[in-house]
């Protein structure tokens, strides 16, 4: 039975559901995949306009636009430049037009060493990934989640651990190629939140096909890399694994499906996004005085990731989020905006901080779609795994902790009827 389960005592519920309708799979690439499922080829089409240049370079003399909240249709470059950003990195990226600028990747990224590549596209990528944490911002008064370097390198750093984990279960010695993958997606998952958010995988897509030319010699990759990058939001994924990639109504068939087109790096990769919460994503802006009426920012103030674990035998797959009550003084330093409104409304009397229980359930109204997609990739990149527990401990030292357990055979109706218990118009 899938069950919030409280150690402190608490009555645990459960989630039960039916099952949804499926189509039969036909095809295996992103590109004809998403045409086929309502929703998404919408998005395709508007990330088209939004960056017209392809992967053999036409559209190179349309300059891209931006398509945030507020702000559709308007030229990238004078959106960044009104949003302040330094006329010398956005010079790098776009030229004084507004059209894309941009060096592109070596010829074949797996020719090199993992090391070596994700060193090479973070030095690259340096400037563009202050690029988007400044366009992001720019519309919100209290900012918005950081998708920049820090996230993308602890994305990395994660799914890499877990393509290690994969290979030590399946007894394989070289996994170099599915760490690739990893990194390649991991570095350029979220690139298109320069210039739109909610088509963001999309044209983080395009930017990559863009950078990276088509690799020949490793075609299956190529794809793998692609499809993790436009299947990495939880909607997206959910949408084309249970519509086109599910033959029947079983589960197993649909993982290994997921095996197959994501490959164990982009499955990593996914695993690693939704993971990443803590204050390292929270924006930092001058009027951040709206943060605590951002639940994102929340939840990411109030918790951190702690950690995947597989246990030794590769039956159990494990994801510790901690409750962190406490402020540091490197907090302060790194978020004085921040730092300085907590302190406000600290001495405001009508103030309540988040209790472990209340921030337990705001973190699961938020992120509920996180949770499923985290148990759902886990399945299908580590198949001796039949359960999955989110475990939420205290920093404070009391033993109490919570979790959600999800078992393997009952999936399926366990995660419907979360996403139902848990449903919000917050969610992801």
């Amino acid at each position: 039975m899938a069950s919030v389960e409280s150690r402190s005592g608490s009555e645990s519920a459960s989630f039960r559901a039916s099952s949804s309708p499926v189509i039969r799979d036909t095809r295996s690439y992103v590109e004809e995949t998403h045409q086929k499922v309502a929703g998404l080829a919408k998005k395709a089409s508007e990330s088209r306009s939004i960056f017209p240049v392809d992967t053999m370079g036409r559209g190179l003399n349309l300059p891209p636009l931006v398509n945030h909240d507020g702000r559709s249709g308007m030229l990238a470059v004078d959106n960044l430049a009104e949003a302040g950003a330094n006329p010398e990195e956005l010079a790098r990226f776009l030229d004084r037009r507004g059209s894309w600028n941009h060096e592109r990747l070596l010829e074949n990224p797996f020719r090199m060493t993992p090391e070596n590549l994700d060193r090479a596209i973070k030095e690259m990528l340096v400037g563009l990934n202050r690029l988007i944490d400044r366009s992001l911002d720019y519309p919100q008064a209290e900012g918005f989640n950081r998708h920049g370097e820090g996230h993308s390198s602890r994305v990395v750093k994660v799914a890499r651990q877990l393509v290690e984990e994969d290979a030590r279960l399946r007894k394989k010695k070289g996994f170099r190629q599915e760490e690739i993958v990893a990194i390649l997606a991991g570095r350029f998952h979220d690139i298109g939140n320069l210039l739109s958010r909610s088509t963001h995988s999309f044209v983080s897509d395009r930017m990559t096909r863009a950078i990276v030319p088509r690799i020949v010699d490793n075609p299956d990759l190529y794809r793998q890399v692609h499809q993790a990058i436009v299947l990495h939001p939880s909607d997206s994924l959910r949408k084309v694994t249970t519509e086109l990639w599910t033959p029947e109504k079983k589960p197993t068939a649909r993982w290994k499906k997921m095996r197959k087109h994501l490959g164990a790096g982009g499955l990593a990769m996914i695993m690693a996004d939704k993971v990443d919460i803590g204050r390292e994503r929270i924006s930092d802006k001058a009027d951040s005085k709206t943060i605590f009426k951002d639940p994102h920012a929340e939840v990411n103030y109030w918790g951190k990731n702690d950690g995947v674990e597989v246990s030794e035998d590769g039956k159990i797959l494990v994801w510790v989020v901690k409750y962190t009550p406490q402020i540091n003084e490197a907090d302060i330093k790194r978020y004085p905006h921040f730092a300085r409104e907590l302190q406000r409304q600290q001495e405001d009397s009508s103030y309540k901080p988040r209790f472990f229980e209340e921030w337990i359930d705001l973190f699961l109204q938020l992120y509920n779609s996180r949770v499923v997609t985290f148990t759902d990739c886990g399945f299908a990149l580590f198949p001796s795994v039949e359960q999955v527990s989110v475990i939420f401990v205290n920093e404070e030292g009391y033993k109490r902790s919570s979790q959600v357990i999800f078992d393997k055979k009952e999936f399926d109706i366990q995660s419907k009827q979360f996403l139902q218990e848990y449903a919000s118009p917050m969610s992801e």
